[in-house]
């Protein structure tokens, strides 16, 4: 009976909490319908003094430039290019340095070819001396067969010599005026004079063949001299194509203007007539 009345107690207090928070629901529903709006806040309004002036008008075009002269940069020689010395898009001069290319392959052939130079210089001082000295033999060689020719005529004349002896002394014996000792002696002087006449004609012929040999010799030196000087030239040629090769190695501008985009960059290889600039 005592647990019967509790539980009733509870169910009525429970009904009057939820119809207090029913009527106050109900209240503030009410009083927002009943509540005014608030207005908004002014704005904020900037103010400018009016002025009178000048705005410049700007204007946007896509294009390219195109130039009263224009000059591709390329190159003449083949190397890898180390150093770009411009700014793209500068104002150059002409004659300022654009590119460098790897100079050290072009400036060893440069010096390779200064020593076959130097080698064929040396050969054709070799051949102008070689060409002296013949020329020297066939001084000499003309010197003796002049002295031989002389000898030869003093030879015959010798020998015409003892042969009036020997004519002389012919009859002579036949008349018993000299004796057989001095006959056999004139024939013996003028066999001796004949030989030596033979010996001094014999000389000639060698000293003339020696004047042949010193002349083909000094032709000979001619041909070697004129080998050397084509040598020579040759050389020359080469050293003067290293020297431009190498100048090459040094890209400069042709013309004053604006320096361009560069078509290849540091550490390319370039070939001979690829546009570099």
């Amino acid at each position: 009976m005592r647990l019967e009345t509790l539980s009733l107690k509870q169910k009525v207090w429970s009904s009057a909490a939820a119809g207090v928070l029913l009527l106050g629901v109900i209240g503030l529903f009410a009083a927002m319908r009943t509540k005014k709006p608030q207005a908004p806040p002014p704005s904020v309004v900037e103010v400018v003094q009016v002025e009178q002036k000048d705005v410049p008008i700007y204007k946007e075009w896509i294009g390219t430039t195109e130039g009263m002269v224009n000059a591709d940069i390329r190159a003449q020689v083949s190397g890898y290019l180390l150093r770009q010395n411009y700014t793209e898009g500068s104002f150059v001069r002409k004659g300022q340095l654009l590119f460098e290319i790897d100079a050290r392959p072009f400036q060893a052939a440069l010096e390779q070819a200064k020593g076959k130079l130097a080698q064929a210089q040396g050969q054709l001082g070799q051949a102008n001396s070689q060409f002296t000295q013949n020329e020297a033999q066939v001084g000499q060689a003309q010197a003796q067969v002049s002295q031989a020719q002389a000898q030869l005529a003093q030879a015959e004349a010798n020998q015409q010599k003892t042969q009036l002896d020997v004519n002389k002394y012919g009859p002579l014996r036949e008349q018993k005026a000299v004796t057989q000792q001095d006959l056999d002696n004139a024939v013996q002087a003028n066999r001796a004079a004949l030989a030596q006449v033979e010996a001094a004609k014999a000389g000639v012929q060698t000293s003339q063949a020696q004047v042949r040999a010193a002349v083909a010799q000094v032709g000979t030196a001619k041909a070697t001299i004129a080998s050397a000087k084509a040598v020579v030239k040759s050389a020359t040629a080469d050293v003067e194509t290293a020297q431009l090769n190498l100048g090459f190695t040094r890209i400069t501008s042709p013309i004053d203007g604006i320096a361009g985009i560069a078509q290849a960059q540091r550490l390319n290889r370039v070939q001979v007539g690829l546009a570099v600039g």
